[in-house]
């Protein structure tokens, strides 16, 4: 028996197969498993593609933990973000990837916490080609304190400093509504000069 996972765009089922922009995978040696968006929205999938594309996830379908004996796993991504995840994961070339910086920061999270380095560099190459007015300011101040606890991302911390310092109205509202731990005392020195 074949399957058939399925993706949506625009509210319209595509399937990826008769496209032929992916292989078609036995069932029997591929195994059936879903995704589950934070909404419920489940998306069919494939544990050899997943494991293939993620070591935690291949450690954690190979272990037959909890979360994956009913053959599915709810992500802390959005519905959008899951669509979007499984076309990353098979090769799938998106009209609409990251619809918006939310979105973004929900798959960028899920590269770093899945181990999937590919996905990772991709949503980061997506970001650095966006408008500032496209990341909103959540987004950009998640992202600064991101930066500062990993190597290696001097174009992603400009960025976001860029689009903190365009929004200056933006971050005090949600500095006020908000408290990131001891992050708020550091941007307003930095970013404003406020002690």
């Amino acid at each position: 028996m074949k399957f058939t996972p399925s993706i949506t765009n625009e509210g319209e089922w595509i399937d990826l197969w008769s496209f032929g922009l992916i292989p078609t995978l036995d069932q029997e040696t591929s195994g059936i498993f879903e995704l589950i968006a934070k909404n419920g929205k489940r998306f069919r999938c494939h544990k050899a593609v997943l494991a293939a594309k993620s070591p935690v996830l291949a450690r954690m379908l190979e272990s037959n933990c909890e979360e994956t004996r009913g053959n599915a796993y709810r992500l802390d991504l959005c519905e959008d973000g899951v669509g979007d995840l499984i076309a990353f994961i098979y090769n799938v070339n998106t009209t609409k990837p990251m619809r918006t910086s939310q979105t973004f920061w929900e798959m960028f999270e899920v590269a770093h916490k899945y181990k999937i380095e590919w996905l990772g560099e991709a949503i980061e190459s997506l970001l650095l080609k966006q408008t500032y007015e496209w990341m909103d300011i959540g987004v950009a101040v998640k992202l600064f304190v991101h930066t500062l606890k990993v190597e290696g991302n001097g174009q992603l911390k400009w960025k976001a400093i860029k689009v903190i310092k365009s929004k200056p109205n933006e971050l005090m509202v949600l500095l006020r509504l908000i408290n990131f731990g001891g992050m708020i005392q550091i941007l307003r020195k930095r970013f404003f000069g406020l002690g």
